[in-house]
């Protein structure tokens, strides 16, 4: 959710430019915010050229972040004063200042960042008799004294503003989401879980596509012929965790691939890529040759991909998915590109693998481009999240609140 301030700087030369480079350094510090600022006409005979100038220049560089709004002289009440003085004069302007934040702000309610489509809502919402479940335990909500959250302050500070109860942030990332994790969730027994991470090793830095769906994500052949085309197309390396849906119950390995690919890609792509049943993701996402990552959105897998500042591609597959993916996308600018997402959520269907891999293809060219804007803002929310845990973090301080809370409790 974002969050919009509106500036009101006194009018004038030097009330005015270091109002606007205030604002430039809370937006360059926050990318949750929006900022309007609001110009008051000059007094006669103290507008110098190069004010006028830099106004001039304001309404050219506003943009959906950093926006301007001038006020009129003619919007002006008569004022009973032939020459005011500063102060009477700013005074003058107060029911067209109020006039204007008005129309920019004071809801009731916390607007939504963009509207939600029904394929966006989580599967509790719409499958019959689990919503109730959800709504109940909700409402206990304010029952409550507090509850833990794993998410961290920086990620979703308007979230956490519009509770009923107090929320103890818990955001434990330390190699990886929730808890600190040994060998980053790896698995020494398994022999080519280790030769993933040796081949990762020889790879030049942000060169690799990760491509892993979560415990429970798996495609049929239709889908994983059209997924091999795009990453051949693509031409990037990648690493690919690929197993069978099942009609009911976890997925399964392909027993052979060879049957479900296309004709020779095994061959063709041994150099640049590798295709498991199931890799450590934490230590795959570790490693600097990751340069994206394309996922089922799990919290856990965001959390990590976050701390580890590699972008995502957005897969949803079920439960709250799709709403973590418009999080993502849409909310916060943190995944994929808008157009892809629109394309997949609010088309009807899934969307994916429908277009003998033209779209997935353009998906892996956006997340693998290397001076994006969603890459940037990536790797800022990856060092939020670092100083979160360190002391005096955010997220650190609300573990000692919390070890507080329920010492005290229980004294």
């Amino acid at each position: 959710m974002k969050l919009e301030l509106v500036l009101i700087p006194s009018t004038g030369d030097g009330h005015l430019r270091p109002l606007v480079e205030v604002a430039k350094l809370l937006l360059d510090n926050d990318d949750h915010l929006s900022i309007t600022v609001i110009i008051i006409p000059s007094m006669h005979g103290f507008q110098t050229t190069s004010y006028s100038s830099y106004i001039a220049s304001l309404s050219t560089t506003s943009n959906d972040r950093l926006r301007f709004s001038f006020i009129s002289s003619a919007d002006r009440p008569n004022s009973p004063d032939a020459e005011p003085n500063f102060i009477s004069y700013m005074e003058s302007y107060k029911p067209v200042v109020k006039a204007t934040v008005a129309k920019l702000t004071d809801y009731a309610q916390p607007p939504l960042a963009g509207l939600l489509a029904s394929q966006v809502l989580p599967i509790c919402v719409v499958k019959q008799g689990v919503v109730t479940c959800f709504l109940r335990q909700a409402r206990r909500f304010r029952e409550t004294k507090g509850f833990l959250v794993n998410t961290f302050a920086e990620l979703e500070p308007q979230a956490m503003s519009f509770s009923p109860t107090e929320i103890i942030i818990f955001h434990g990332l330390r190699g990886g989401a929730g808890f600190k994790c040994q060998n980053n969730g790896l698995d020494s027994a398994d022999d080519k879980q280790t030769e993933i991470l040796r081949w990762l090793d020889d790879q030049p830095d942000r060169s690799v596509v990760f491509l892993c769906f979560g415990s429970m994500g798996g495609f049929s052949e239709d889908q994983a012929k059209e997924i091999a085309i795009a990453l051949e197309r693509s031409s990037h390396r990648f690493i690919w965790c690929l197993r069978r849906a099942t009609p009911m119950g976890p997925p399964e390995e392909f027993t052979n691939l060879e049957e479900i690919l296309p004709e020779g890609f095994l061959d063709r792509t041994s150099e640049i890529g590798k295709i498991i049943g199931w890799a450590p993701q934490r230590a795959v996402l570790a490693s600097p040759a990751i340069g994206g990552f394309v996922s089922h959105c799990g919290w856990n897998s965001i959390l990590e991909s976050l701390w580890f500042g590699v972008p995502i591609a957005t897969w949803p597959l079920y439960a709250e998915q799709q709403l973590n993916a418009f999080e993502m996308v849409e909310e916060l600018g943190l995944g994929g590109d808008k157009e892809s997402f629109s394309r997949s959520i609010y088309g009807g269907g899934d969307g994916y693998g429908t277009d003998d891999g033209r779209g997935d293809r353009e998906r892996v060219r956006c997340l693998m481009e290397k001076d994006s804007d969603v890459r940037d803002r990536v790797r800022k929310m990856s060092e939020k999240s670092h100083m979160a845990v360190m002391d005096g973090g955010s997220s650190h301080a609300a573990l000692v609140k919390f070890i507080q809370e329920v010492t005290r409790n229980i004294s």
